[in-house]
């Protein structure tokens, strides 16, 4: 506490107990590193993995919030549906992830009922808006 300007440290302590660490399930066809890098300097315990990983990761790891990468060389909307269908996934935040036209007009215009979307490339405010973090 000393050297902390008591206001910046009151700040600081509020911020440590209003967010505790979630677990997030990045499911990405490819090595979405710097996500996770992201993820991970917020504090939070991050997985990621491929499609062909995510029910049997998610029923594991019991993620508080999905990624899901629309990229994906299977169709990341009909995993979606699937993961939805999990005991885990049902009441779990999904969020899309993708280039701007791959991203459905809104989130319940897709039958996997996106909570809602993120659009690529995105910034670290970005992702912290979307995410709640």
């Amino acid at each position: 506490m000393e050297g902390l300007p008591l206001q910046s440290y009151a700040k600081r302590s509020l911020i440590k107990r209003r967010s505790r660490p979630k677990r997030i399930l990045v499911v990405d066809g490819g090595a979405e590193q710097a996500l996770e890098l992201q993820l991970k300097f917020l504090g939070h315990y991050v997985r990621t993995v491929d499609c062909n990983a995510a029910l049997e990761t998610g029923a594991r790891f019991l993620p508080d919030l999905l990624l899901l990468n629309l990229d994906l060389s299977n169709d990341g909307a009909a995993l979606a549906q699937v993961i939805r269908r999990q005991p885990w996934g049902r009441t779990l935040p999904l969020i899309a992830l993708g280039a701007g036209q791959e991203l459905p007009a809104a989130p319940s215009a897709t039958p996997a009922g996106f909570d809602d979307m993120l659009a690529k490339p995105f910034g670290i405010r970005e992702l912290k808006g979307t995410l709640g973090l």
